[in-house]
């Protein structure tokens, strides 16, 4: 059992402090086994069919509607390669190898490698500070204003907080100039290199910043996109790797998935994964398994496709380098994260949206890689057990990844069931709302009105969408009004203040909502 008290804030400024302390524990003369020096085992059918089967099991047991894995060597060969489920829960059309899964923050992997190639190339450097490239760019410290660098940006080691409700809550219309625009007002909450934080805006601004190196005119996003196209995406055969929506609707791609109050998981509509798009560095690319196996494959050979070199070892690396703990045994580089299980080492990101889930990882000493791409909301611990089977199966390690996968759905009823159980929708729960009904507005999140929708039922309404409102009440006095529907979900949460106003608890940042008159 865990026990810990605090501020919601300070568990959420600290939650990597928390990770150290608890992945440092161990029973006193405990020592862990080590598969170091123990060599990759070659798969046979029997260890094909074995995980297959696996992810079979684990796609019913975690309510993922289709996925897509594939395993790559150092030399480019697909070992693995297979497609599971459907695109759509609606029009049950089964996945493929090339249909396109939003990838989330595995994009942060790709921005960094940009980054890295711009250092190779002279347009920068990896101490350039982001004012030199991006003279708008602000936050409410004017000492890291004026002090971050590129390579700071990408490191998640300077105390910005995550902000996501800030790109989430309103996103339509929104450009990536009016992104840089809205961290003006955003302060760190740590001191650089203090602890890990991660903060989506500064990686966005970061990327912004680099492609403006590259492009010095023109709108950001469209520098962004032109320099990974020229620099990344092209060299590396990526054909299938896209930054619209409208790009990914023509490529056939899979429709997002969330769950309702019930657990049940449905599609969601494909415009909530919108509001990635301004932070486009920081997660909005859509990507295939065939074209990510390409990207990871660059990265076992250290930086060559087929034979001849792409980028130098130093700047690749560089993003591998330690910015920032996360855990005992695990740390963030530079859009990358880098781990020891249980001595093999093991390069990551994964990345989630309102509707998919990602993940990729490599194994630099045994020259293996795997990518793993979901259309189901927060599924990392999907992923997880997949890539544990995944350990299991070419190591010979004991058998967790059943036990893992157990642990995931359980914290997923558990997380239904704490986020519904006291939530009612029936009109004759709901009368205190009356009250309520008008318009309220936020300074960093816009406006939202309350409006009564018909036989009792209420309605929270943006500029970019409506959903239908929950009443919980905890105790006599304390009254939460709940959203449901995508990109809620049960996450927007506003507590009903005694002077009228709403306030939206966004971990270290609270969102007032005051009424207009």
């Amino acid at each position: 059992m865990l026990l810990q008290t605090g501020t919601r804030a300070a568990i959420s400024r600290r939650s990597a402090d928390f990770s150290l302390i608890l992945t440092s524990l161990c029973p006193k003369n405990f020592m862990e086994t080590s598969f170091r020096d123990v060599p990759a085992h070659p798969w046979s059918k029997k260890e094909m069919e074995a995980f297959t089967d696996f992810i079979e099991e684990s796609l019913e047991a975690c309510k993922v509607p289709g996925a897509a894995v594939a395993m790559v060597n150092r030399e480019g060969t697909i070992l693995y390669q297979q497609t599971f489920g459907v695109k759509s829960l609606q029009t049950q059309e089964p996945v493929s190898i090339d249909t396109p899964f939003m990838i989330g923050s595995t994009t942060k992997a790709l921005t960094s490698l940009l980054i890295a190639l711009l250092v190779d190339k002279k347009y920068l450097q990896w101490d350039t500070p982001l004012t030199d490239l991006l003279p708008e760019f602000c936050t409410g410290s004017e000492a890291l204003t004026k002090s971050v660098t590129i390579q700071a940006s990408a490191s998640a080691a300077t105390g910005m907080p995550r902000r996501d409700f800030d790109f989430i809550f309103r996103y339509k219309g929104i450009s990536a100039e009016d992104r840089l625009q809205e961290m003006c007002t955003m302060c760190p909450t740590t001191e650089e290199n203090e602890t890990f934080q991660y903060s989506n805006y500064l990686y966005m601004a970061g990327g912004y910043a680099a492609a403006r190196s590259y492009e010095a005119t023109g709108s950001l996003r469209q520098a962004y996109i032109n320099a990974m196209k020229n620099l990344v995406l092209s060299p590396l055969s990526m054909t299938h790797t896209i930054f619209s929506l409208q790009e990914a609707v023509d490529l056939g791609c899979a429709k997002p998935h969330s769950w309702t109050e019930t657990g049940a998981m449905v599609e969601v509509p494909l415009e909530v994964e919108e509001c990635v798009e301004s932070v486009l560095p920081a997660g909005g690319a859509w990507s295939t398994i065939t074209d990510m196996t390409r990207y990871i494959t660059m990265e076992l050979k250290e930086g060559q496709i087929e034979d001849s070199p792409y980028i130098s070892v130093e700047n690749l690396m560089q993003r591998r380098t330690p910015s920032a703990r996360i855990a005992n045994k695990m740390y963030y580089g530079l859009g990358l994260m880098v781990q020891d299980e249980q001595g093999i080492e093991i390069v990551q990101h994964g990345g989630n949206t309102m509707g998919f889930s990602s993940d990729m990882f490599f194994l630099p000493k045994s020259g293996l890689g795997m990518v793993i791409l979901t259309n189901r909301r927060a599924g990392s611990g999907f992923s997880a057990s997949i890539r544990q089977k995944f350990l299991e199966l070419t190591f010979s390690m004991p058998s967790t990844a059943t036990k893992m996968r157990g642990s995931f759905v359980g914290a997923y009823q558990q997380m239904i069931h704490m986020l519904w159980e006291k939530v009612s929708f029936k009109p004759k729960d709901l009368t205190s709302i009356h009250t309520l009904v008008g318009s309220y507005k936020s300074e960093a999140l816009g406006t939202m009105e309350i409006r009564e929708s018909s036989l009792g039922h209420f309605q929270a309404i943006t500029k970019d969408w409506t959903l239908t409102i929950g009443l919980e009440i905890k105790e006599e006095n304390v009254h939460f009004l709940v959203l449901k529907e995508s990109p809620s979900d049960g996450t927007f949460r506003f507590l009903v203040q005694s002077d009228g106003s709403l306030m939206l608890d966004g971990g270290q940042t609270n969102y007032i909502f005051i009424r207009e008159l």
